[in-house]
């Protein structure tokens, strides 16, 4: 049955990948993020594409080498709030695997600034909520630059 879930889980999230990078978006970002989850420190990578004015989807790969590598990929579906000045926040839903915890759901909401053209700031909190009864749900912060 475990494994089951995380075939589903992977299957969900290249979907997501592939649905992040179709003809039909109208904006492709990409972004470097320095991440606290889980009680350590990550580091990551995200690419997102636009679907409307509205929603994004998001895939993003995490790396933490702490005496042991351990990695955690997830997907998010965003929904963003316009804001003004180039101040925008979001809130989304995803689903993540970690290769120390299992698979999981995540919960964010966060805001960007753009400060160039082409270019800003994030900055966003996630809560995750673990599948795996043996770990506790946890709380973290994703820091990041992005270019689009």
């Amino acid at each position: 049955m475990k494994k089951i879930m995380q075939k589903q889980v992977i299957v969900t999230l290249g979907l997501l990948l592939l649905l992040s990078t179709a003809a039909a978006a109208q904006e492709v970002a990409v972004e470097g993020t320095a991440s606290y989850w889980g009680g350590h420190y990550w580091v990551g990578l995200s690419a997102k594409s636009a679907l409307t004015d509205n929603i994004t989807v998001r895939g993003s790969f995490y790396y933490r080498a702490n005496g042991n590598s351990y990695y955690r990929g997830k997907a998010d579906v965003l929904y963003a709030l316009k804001g003004t000045g180039g101040f925008d926040s979001y809130v989304g839903v995803g689903a993540g695997y970690s290769s120390s915890h299992g698979t999981s759901i995540d919960l964010t909401c966060g805001a960007k600034i753009t400060t160039g053209k082409n270019a800003g700031l994030s900055g966003e909190a996630v809560y995750t909520i673990f599948l795996n009864e043996a770990y506790d749900n946890s709380f973290g912060f994703n820091l990041g630059f992005f270019v689009h």
